[in-house]
């Protein structure tokens, strides 16, 4: 039999999964910096009693091939040409057969991986009701399966593996450590000859310790995440290779494993964010910063520390952007040589997502001219328009309040509220996050480090009243009479399970039916000035959406900043450091004379995603009679699981190798970086510019037809309903939608080489991209021109 390709003819199967989602109790086991808490055995079944709704929903996924190993790689010429299926040594023409071992037939994994049992995720509902709080588990099986040898006609390798001291597997879908269960380690891959197979050919090791990311979960040995750090080479019975290997050196900002300490874009978050007046990560190099309490004086039970679900955005400083996004990232390579290989790295920053100017949050600092009581400021009384919210620049830049917002801009808040004071006699307040948009009125300065906005008043919605109110206590009012009715109406914060219905009939008819039937007319005026509902904020946890005022936000990631390449040779030889042989190159992410950054995001990511300038509200109003209308929005973008991935890619990026002077590099400081020499210009070697197309250029496009409404209606006069009265009202309503994408995001644009000192290029390539106009964007074949 002929044969020829690329067979996976080995499934690698998951043998269960299931997710599991029960409702629990805030309690004195919730762990809510690392997002755990304890559970009973009984709450994930379906005999769940926590909660107000005993919820327990269970998902499970039947047995299915998560992937297909490579089991070998035929010629054209192949044959099979003797009795053994699939190749062998018979077979005529070139073959690769590759072969694997089962290390585990159930291997159990986890999220959360928890070293004790009954610990789930911790999901909070609303701050102020323990009863709705849900928790979250995903567990399942799966085979093990690792290369066993690669093997074709004349050669052999086989591949030795043993045990990681991390990786261990969940005891079960309740949790706890299995030692019985572990993922493997690669430690060599012998190559022999397969007519001798006394002494191997050549033999890879890899050597490995256990420092990145101390105190990870599944490491009983108390040690960190498998951590490579040498490879070295050795031939036939020669072990000269081991002298000469190739080492492995990380980065120095190498924290201790949390569970919720990253970002929106999946790299470690560190403490809480400078920007937020809380000491700074700057210049730490190792260990774990402890995550701050945000509001020690802010009266909840128990004060909660600010958490990446509420905090997911990257702190936009840039010295501490970079320092984090360093964590365990590989920063040397020593040579068997005894040169090495550096990369120093900073981080992603992007000036638009898509074609839209990036936009961050900024902390609210509180309000002109008022004083607070434990960081809680009062909003002012109906028909003031004079409240100005402080907010904090971006540090470490000098900006404009003016750089931020204008009038007429229509921003996003998300204030942490005090939804009304429990009546109960303890006065405790409930805070809820409320999130709205809201039209600027005015901008201005308040110092060096703050700036100011006020925002446009807005009716109350009462009807008939017209008074004015802050837009984000009317956001408020109307949050506590929807989702919190109890607390709004009776003043008891939904904690237990007494009958609201009772509760509000007793509220209603405690004064008099009549007037409050009048009342509700101006409900919201009513709950607003007559029962303190959203009456205060608490700041530190209050932030806009503002502008980026230097085109550059911090996010995405990492990425190099300079490459170095040094054969180390005074170290070699004990002579002076200028012997040694120190060059590099630079990458600068920069449009052309500017300081804006080249970065464009193909999108942001969902978690934080109310930071994305793309979300922008629709609205809609529900209209009703002597009651207070409710005014509601959905965001764009519509389809939005059908956008681009969150990554960063870069616009222009420009490439220079630079003269240094090596006695300014250290090779024993792992973050040192060469300083170029002033003045060297005639034997550079110039630069070259990489030009790319990105999202900016080729948005995605979002678009919707308008509402098709028809309506129709039986005529009850007609001769066929001359004795039937049925009459019917029929109502058709449809509206189209569509979401074009393109795959245009980092493709080539042109290559620009340019001689030091000169502005005119010596040689340019330029990219161009055949396409069909449909109105919105070009795509297909690519065409190189070389332009000299």
């Amino acid at each position: 039999m002929m044969a020829k390709g690329m067979f996976m003819a080995l499934p690698h199967i998951t043998l269960y999964s299931a997710k599991y989602l029960l409702q629990l109790i805030k309690n004195a086991s919730t762990d809510i910096v690392n997002g755990t808490v304890s559970y009973s055995p009984s709450d994930i079944t379906t005999g769940n009693s926590s909660g107000r709704d005993n919820y327990f929903s269970e998902t499970e996924t039947p047995p299915f091939a998560h992937s297909y190993l490579l089991t070998s790689v035929l010629s054209s010429d192949y044959i099979d040409n003797d009795n053994v299926q699939g190749p062998s040594d018979g077979d005529y023409g070139s073959w690769v057969k590759f072969s694997y071992n089962k290390s585990a037939t159930n291997y159990k994994w986890r999220s959360p991986y928890t070293t004790g049992t009954n610990q789930s995720s911790f999901n909070f509902g609303m701050f102020s009701d323990d009863m709705d709080n849900k928790s979250n588990i995903v567990y399942g099986e799966k085979e093990l399966w690792y290369m066993d040898r690669i093997e074709s006609k004349n050669y052999v390798a086989i591949f030795h593996t043993s045990n990681r001291d991390d990786s261990k597997g969940a005891s079960g879908v309740n949790g706890g450590v299995d030692n019985t269960n572990s993922m493997k380690k690669l430690d060599k891959i012998e190559l022999y000859n397969k007519h001798d197979m006394t002494s191997p050919i050549k033999t890879v090791y890899f050597e490995y310790d256990y420092s990145l990311c101390p105190g990870v979960k599944n490491n009983p040995n108390g040690g960190g995440k498998l951590t490579l750090k040498k490879v070295y080479f050795t031939y036939y019975n020669s072990n000269k290779g081991r002298f000469s290997p190739y080492e492995f050196t990380y980065s120095s900002v190498n924290p201790s494993y949390k569970d919720k300490a990253f970002d929106r874009w999946g790299y470690y978050q560190g403490n809480l964010p400078s920007a937020m007046g809380l000491p700074s990560v700057t210049g730490f190099t190792s260990g774990d910063p402890d995550v701050n309490e945000i509001a020690p004086n802010l009266t909840m039970t128990p004060p909660y520390p600010l958490t990446s679900v509420e905090f997911p955005y990257v702190r936009q400083n840039n010295t501490d952007a970079d320092i984090l996004t360093q964590a365990w990232v590989l920063k040397q390579i020593e040579l068997p040589s005894g040169g090495i290989i550096r990369v120093n790295y900073e981080s992603d920053d992007y000036a638009y997502v898509q074609n839209k100017a990036a936009m961050q949050m900024c902390l609210v600092s509180g309000l002109v001219g008022q004083t607070s009581t434990n960081d809680v400021y009062p909003f002012d009384a109906l028909n003031n328009s004079d409240e100005k919210f402080i907010f904090k620049k971006l540090p470490n830049v000098t900006t404009s309040a003016y750089d931020y917002a204008s009038v007429g801009d229509q921003v996003f808040f998300k204030f942490l509220v005090n939804i009304r004071d429990s009546q109960d006699g303890t006065g405790k307040p409930n805070y809820e996050y409320v999130p709205g948009y809201a039209r600027v009125a005015e901008v201005g300065e308040v110092d060096s480090d703050h700036g100011f906005i006020r925002l446009q008043t807005v009716d109350i919605k009462d009807n008939p009243s017209s008074d004015d109110i802050n837009p984000i206590a009317l956001a408020g009012v109307q949050f506590g009479r929807i989702y919190m009715p109890k607390l709004a109406f009776t003043g008891t914060a939904p904690d237990d399970q007494d009958n609201l219905g009772v509760d509000f009939l007793n509220a209603l008819l405690g004064s008099g039916f009549i007037a409050n039937i009048i009342a509700a007319g101006n409900l919201n005026k009513d709950l607003y000035q007559t029962k303190a509902v959203a009456n205060e904020f608490y700041a530190p946890r209050c932030w806009f959406r503002l502008k980026n005022p230097i085109h550059k936000k911090y996010g995405g990631g990492s990425r190099v900043k300079q490459i170095i390449m040094a054969d180390n040779w005074n170290n070699m030889s004990g002579e002076d450091a200028k012997t040694s042989l120190v060059t590099g190159q630079e990458y600068t992410y920069k449009l052309e004379n500017s300081e804006w950054s080249s970065g464009v995001a193909a999108y942001e990511p969902q978690l934080g995603g109310d930071e994305n300038p793309l979300k922008v509200p629709v609205y809609y109003s529900e209209r009703k009679a002597m009651a207070p209308d409710d005014r509601f929005y959905m965001e764009e973008p519509f389809g939005e699981t059908f956008f681009p991935g969150a990554s960063v890619g870069y616009s222009r990026v420009e490439v220079r190798n630079v003269s240094y002077e090596a006695s300014s590099f250290d090779p024993s400081q792992i973050n040192g970086v060469l300083s170029p020499i002033a003045g060297v210009t005639r034997h550079a070697t110039g630069h070259k510019v990489h030009e790319f197309y990105t999202a900016k250029d080729f948005p995605t496009i979002a678009d919707r037809t308008t509402v098709q409404y028809e309506r129709g209606k039986t005529d009850p006069f007609s001769i066929s309903s001359l004795f039937n009265f049925n009459v019917k009202d029929y109502a058709t309503v449809s509206q189209g939608y569509v979401v074009e994408l393109n795959d245009m995001h980092g493709k080539p644009k042109g290559e620009t080489v340019y001689q030091e000192g000169n502005p005119i290029p010596i040689s340019k390539s330029t990219f161009k991209y055949k396409h069909f106009l449909t109105g919105h964007q070009a795509k297909d074949w690519l065409t190189k021109i070389y332009e000299l």
